[in-house]
């Protein structure tokens, strides 16, 4: 019996190439018959991908679809946005549901001294608007006037711009939680700034967060010798003082009242619209 074969078929079968071919060019199947190879030309690209958003783009090569070549899906939907500081992870919060931004589980007690603004960052691990927002009180105390506030960030690691003024709450001498109507949008991956200031002379006790809290942007810490606004010992947050009224629209820049603190910050409750 006569076999007859060719030269591509001796090449492949013997575990070497076709002959011909030219730079750049692949081997591939075109065919599912044995040993129905030729060299292609590779028509995607290899490098960057470009496409809108949310698109998902089909890179083809390798020879007559579908008996030959391949394809590659690339999806290019974009991550969450970021600003000021870290990649998102994007949880779903849900409807009706009271957070505590910061995470703080145990109780503290803070002393915010009159007219001092006390706020901590937190990086927004979901999406979502607020329909209340409410301050907590450990501590009764006399004649106290509370507010809470939220500040967006600088994108780099500051207070900003006034996003939510709870107004004075009334913690005459009394405990628990207080509550007001407040629809503040919160963007995954986006840094805030919370907290709160005591007013009308008086020293209030609100629920804080600890300063052994992680807070997950850096922070300008203990140095040597530190230059005017900035704490030798570095802390959990930032403040500034003499705000008696309606908290400044812009947070002050960095500067002498106007630093880094190593103690308790007021916590701010949220409720998930």
């Amino acid at each position: 019996m006569t076999e007859f074969v060719t030269p591509a078929s001796v090449a492949v079968s013997g575990g070497h190439v076709p002959p011909g071919g030219t730079t750049g060019q692949v081997v591939s199947k075109l065919s599912a018959t044995d040993f129905d190879t030729g060299w292609v030309t590779v028509t995607g690209s290899g490098g960057a991908v470009t496409g809108a958003s949310g698109d998902e783009v089909i890179i083809t090569g390798g020879g007559p679809a579908p008996t030959g070549g391949y394809e590659l899906w690339v999806d290019l939907s974009a991550p969450p946005a970021v600003t000021g500081g870290t990649s998102a992870v994007s949880l779903t919060r849900v409807t009706g549901d009271w957070i505590i931004p910061l995470g703080q589980a145990v109780v503290n007690n803070m002393f915010a001294n009159s007219g001092v603004m006390y706020v901590a960052p937190w990086i927004a691990d979901a999406t979502f608007m607020t329909t209340d927002v409410a301050c907590v009180m450990n501590t009764a105390v006399a004649n106290v006037l509370f507010r809470g506030v939220i500040y967006s960030d600088t994108g780099g690691g500051w207070p900003n711009a006034l996003l939510f003024d709870t107004g004075q709450l009334s913690f005459n001498g009394t405990v628990g939680t207080q509550s007001v109507t407040g629809s503040v949008s919160f963007t995954a991956g986006q840094v805030y700034w919370l907290g709160g200031v005591s007013q009308n002379g008086v020293t209030a006790q609100p629920r804080g967060i600890g300063t052994s809290c992680t807070i997950p942007i850096a922070l300008r810490e203990t140095i040597s010798t530190p230059p005017p606004g900035i704490s030798s010992t570095g802390g959990v947050g930032v403040l500034t003082g003499s705000v008696t009224g309606v908290p400044p629209s812009t947070w002050p820049a960095l500067g002498p009242g106007n630093a880094h603190i190593a103690v308790n910050v007021p916590v701010i409750v949220l409720r998930v619209a």
